[in-house]
């Protein structure tokens, strides 16, 4: 991985969460990070206080207030819940986006990735009732730290342009109609290229690569939220209510 000290990054969102961790992970490998958010969690604003002089660390840290207008309504996955209609279409925007600035990683080594978080342990999911209550664990529904996903986003950060990284190789029907099997089951692993355009979906313990034709949608452990039809559910109930909007 090519060392990221000495440069600098502005993370949006840095204040709580997986851009939290992501910003952290930055600050340890001595790059200096600047904290764009509207305000700081507790938490966050001991990391920044830790590195606000060089004296502190050779990673600096400095907030900057920031409003990126976020939407209300987030819900993991590449799926498309009814309940968050607004989420879905500017995550489908981002997937395009992404995917579109590809070609500048060759031209230009400007190189525009993206992860796919699932079901991510932060304060956006356990300080909010109503999205907390979707999460079914004792059905077997997993949380992802937002450090395993920080991981993964150094590693699309740091690469030097010719690194890999271990994907899990799942059973959906790939180029040229031949279903790939490395003889671990539905779920080996292979390797992918990081470069420009690549999307990764993040599980708890599985990276997944999302295929921009043909992919399989949300898959393993993390991804999902147990009783999201709850959501649905209650918006079809006020549909036939007649209520709606009322």
């Amino acid at each position: 991985m090519a060392s990221l000290a000495g440069r600098t990054a502005i993370v949006t969102g840095a204040g709580s969460g997986i851009n939290l961790a992501f910003a952290h992970l930055l600050l340890r490998k001595q790059c200096n990070v600047v904290f764009a958010d509207l305000a700081l969690r507790p938490e966050a604003k001991q990391i920044v206080a830790a590195h606000s002089s060089p004296s502190c660390s050779p990673g600096r840290a400095v907030f900057q207030q920031t409003d990126v207008r976020e939407w209300p309504q987030l819900e993991p996955g590449q799926v498309t819940p009814l309940f968050a209609p607004m989420y879905n279409a500017s995550k489908h925007g981002i997937s395009g986006f992404v995917r579109s600035l590809a070609p500048l990683d060759h031209h230009h080594q400007i190189r525009v990735t993206a992860v796919a978080p699932g079901v991510i342990d932060t304060p956006l999911w356990r300080d909010n009732p109503e999205k907390l209550r979707l999460v079914d664990e004792s059905a077997g529904d997993k949380w992802v730290s937002a450090e395993e996903v920080a991981e993964v986003m150094g590693m699309l950060v740091g690469s030097g342009g010719e690194e890999e990284i271990e994907v899990v190789r799942s059973s959906a029907v790939e180029s040229g109609g031949a279903e790939l099997s490395n003889g671990n089951g539905p779920e080996g692993k292979r390797m992918v290229r990081i470069e420009g355009g690549l999307i990764l979906e993040i599980g708890k313990g599985r990276i997944r690569k999302v295929e921009q034709f043909n992919d399989e949608g949300p898959s393993g452990a993390g991804t999902t939220a147990g009783k999201s039809s709850l959501a649905d559910g209650e918006i079809f109930e006020m549909l036939g209510s007649g209520k709606w909007g009322v």
